[in-house]
């Protein structure tokens, strides 16, 4: 009996000291290395030391492997009818490891959610909202339904529209707003910010500024455009109807 408690409290020991050793390493890792490379080994790490801790320790107080798996296998099998949700998340958590949809610090839209991963288990997905609100979200409902990743790319891109008087629309006013929007630090020479003009009727003309820009400088790229193109009608006397954003989602 006693030996039996000194391998619990064994067990227990090296389960604590692997926890702080597994973080410890990958706090270091993730500051070498991007996260979607080490994310799915970080997990898997984490798991597998656990689970040999745990046959190593049932092995040493006498418990046989096999007798390991039999029980296993029927509490699976019970589990599985008791609970068919739980298990789903289980599955749709080590999808979504093992294809790398998501990771950890991505900006994803989920139903009427949008927030950063706080990080990723094998039942939900934690989120935290611009408002910082953390939600988690189960595994299988990310699966069943559309998730929009927009740290997936390392670009992306940014619309204005503006909606012009065709007296004020000349093609001055087109070369002149692109060369100001070539100027702008925060926004891409290639591709090359365009001017897209589209007929609104009843209105004027439908003027688009579209450019790209590095992802984790979206927002100060966003507040840019606007300000530039808001500055240049300005300066030009041209009057125009309220700002237009079609990619900008999501906003904080």
């Amino acid at each position: 009996m006693a030996f039996k408690l000194y391998v619990t409290l064994g067990l227990t020991f090296a389960l604590f000291l692997w926890r702080i050793f597994h973080k410890w390493t990958f706090r270091k890792l993730y500051k070498r290395i991007p996260h979607r490379r080490i994310f799915l080994f970080d997990k898997l790490s984490y798991y597998l030391v656990l689970l040999m801790l745990c046959v190593i320790s049932l092995n040493t107080i006498g418990v046989s492997l096999s007798d390991i798996l039999a029980t296993a296998g029927i509490l699976t099998l019970a589990i599985g009818f008791a609970a068919k949700t739980s298990v789903s998340h289980l599955i749709s958590g080590f999808i979504l490891l093992g294809t790398k949809l998501i990771q950890r610090g991505d900006l994803i839209e989920v139903g009427p959610h949008t927030g950063i991963i706080e990080d990723i288990d094998v039942f939900a997905t934690h989120l935290r909202t611009f408002d910082n609100v953390l939600i988690s979200l189960p595994n299988g409902k990310l699966l069943n339904e559309y998730v929009s990743n927009y740290s997936q790319y390392p670009i992306r891109r940014i619309s204005c529209d503006k909606i012009i008087s065709t007296q004020d629309l000349d093609e001055s006013l087109i070369d002149d707003l692109k060369r100001r929007l070539q100027s702008l630090p925060s926004l891409m020479i290639d591709p090359e910010p365009l001017i897209v003009l589209s007929d609104s009727p009843g209105r004027g003309v439908l003027m688009s500024a579209r450019a790209w820009c590095e992802s984790s400088m979206f927002i100060t790229a966003r507040n840019d455009l606007l300000l530039e193109v808001s500055a240049c009608l300005r300066a030009r006397g041209v009057n125009s109807d309220a700002e237009l954003f079609n990619s900008d989602r999501p906003r904080p």
